[in-house]
């Protein structure tokens, strides 16, 4: 029985053996349709409390919401006329990568009547885009779409865009070439994130499977500082850097697979893995509470936030591993809980904005525990399951907000002014607020060997 509660935790379900009806589900919901005519959203991007939202149908539907704690509301849905595959919001400044190869930053102005209006500034198109797209036997078939595009995260001058196999770091005042430009490995690039601690390095990964570090103060190997050349077996979907700690890096790919990678190691294999989808893994975000928590979001319908832990079985290789006493868990060194004191204060400056927006019962001192783990490391870390929403065509759903999702759960974002706050949104425009509770943990944390 320990051995099936502890799989029930790692899918994030309830075990109807062991008292499911006292069991709460870690998040609560708060949903908001975009529009009934709203289809294939792509792109999701947070901004304080405004959120945009972006849609790859011909006409670049692009939407603008506000997050008024108890509601979402939308406020504008305008046309941009051009596919939009990825976005990115600063301050004022929203970039938008469309198709052709093209970026295009606007600035946003919020008027009297709470409504953003946003004026074209520029265009940037690679001088790499090709005449024609061939598909050579046994390579994925390439585009002209820019699925990714980032701000630096100290100059907003400078930002950066996948282009088919190739990262291009940009200056906003200089359209006519990028500054810079780097192709890893000769496959398309799928995402490229800066990391937010040490702004000079980048993560760069795509269809071959590969992940590539970047240090864009080197010259040596072309920048490429570290590199795995199969951290995934599929393509690579979605990369993000851990906020609290600057070399944690999660890696998520088309099996449902996220791998966690400690960047300062030269052993290249994941620290911890997560696999509790059904479909691919559309995209993931940190939470901005403490540095174990990781949302991810999938293809099969669901979002899923996640704890990594090493008290965690994660699945039938772990159990078929522990019951033949091939291994012993415990917990291995780099998942020590950070100390207790000042904690608060640290992932305040690190992840929270200048006028972070809360309510009385958002923070519960319970999870600045100081409880210490073990030192031994002989099981990957894995994923306990907080909460789950969607899975429009799997199994039941328990505890509140009952609504299904409706069809892939495409993109998630985690908010800047409140703690525990993170946003997703279907490829059909159902737009969802999920709000971690720590009240709830005690619950969810059921003891098991």
């Amino acid at each position: 029985m320990p051995n099936l509660v502890a799989l029930n935790k790692y899918l994030a379900g309830p075990v109807l053996s062991e008292g499911w009806k006292e069991m709460n589900r870690g998040i609560t919901t708060q949903y908001c349709q975009l529009d009934h005519h709203a289809n294939y959203i792509t792109s999701l991007a947070a901004n304080g409390k405004d959120i945009a939202i972006g849609s790859g149908d011909p006409n670049g539907q692009l939407f603008f919401v506000k997050d008024k704690m108890d509601r979402l509301e939308t406020q504008v849905q305008t046309q941009l006329n051009t596919p939009i595959y990825s976005l990115d919001w600063r301050d004022k400044r929203l970039l938008v990568g469309t198709n052709q190869c093209t970026v295009r930053l606007y600035d946003t102005q919020r008027q009297q009547d709470g409504r953003v209006e946003i004026q074209l500034m520029d265009k940037y198109q690679s001088v790499h885009m090709p005449d024609a797209f061939d598909a050579p036997p046994g390579r994925f078939q390439r585009n002209s779409h820019v699925p990714c595009v980032e701000f630096h995260p100290e100059n907003h001058d400078l930002f950066l865009s996948t282009v088919l196999s190739m990262v291009e770091v940009w200056d906003v005042h200089r359209s006519q070439r990028s500054a810079r430009s780097v192709d890893p490995d000769g496959e398309t690039l799928n995402v490229a994130r800066w990391c937010t601690a040490q702004p000079c390095v980048m993560a760069m990964a795509g269809n071959s499977g590969a992940l590539h570090i970047l240090d864009t103060r080197a010259t040596e190997n072309r920048g490429l500082a570290w590199q795995v050349h199969a951290a995934h077996a599929r393509p690579i979907t979605d990369a993000q850097f851990n906020p609290f700690v600057p070399y944690w890096l999660a890696t998520a790919d088309e099996t449902g697979t996220v791998h966690v990678w400690d960047l300062r190691t030269s052993v290249h294999k994941p620290m911890a893995t997560v696999s509790g989808h059904f479909g691919p893994v559309t995209s993931m975000s940190w939470g901005n509470t403490r540095p174990e928590r990781l949302v991810t979001t999938s293809a099969d319908g669901s979002y899923r936030l996640w704890s990594i832990t090493d008290n965690q079985i994660g699945g039938l290789e772990d159990l078929y591993l522990l019951g033949s006493r091939q291994v012993f868990r415990s917990a291995p060194e780099w998942l020590k809980r950070f100390e207790a004191d000042n904690f608060e204060q640290r992932w305040w400056e690190s992840t929270m904005g200048p006028e972070p927006m809360l309510r009385e019962d958002d923070l519960d001192t319970d999870e600045l525990d100081t409880t210490t783990w073990g030192t031994e490391r002989v099981l990957l870390a894995r994923g306990f399951g907080i909460g789950e929403w969607g899975r429009y065509d799997v199994g039941q759903i328990y505890g509140p907000g009952r609504q299904r999702s409706h069809g892939p759960v495409v993109k998630c974002a985690t908010s800047t002014v409140r703690p525990g706050l993170s946003y997703c949104v279907t490829q059909s425009g159902q737009l969802c607020s999920q709000f971690f509770c720590p009240a709830f943990q005690s619950s969810l944390d059921i003891p098991h060997a």
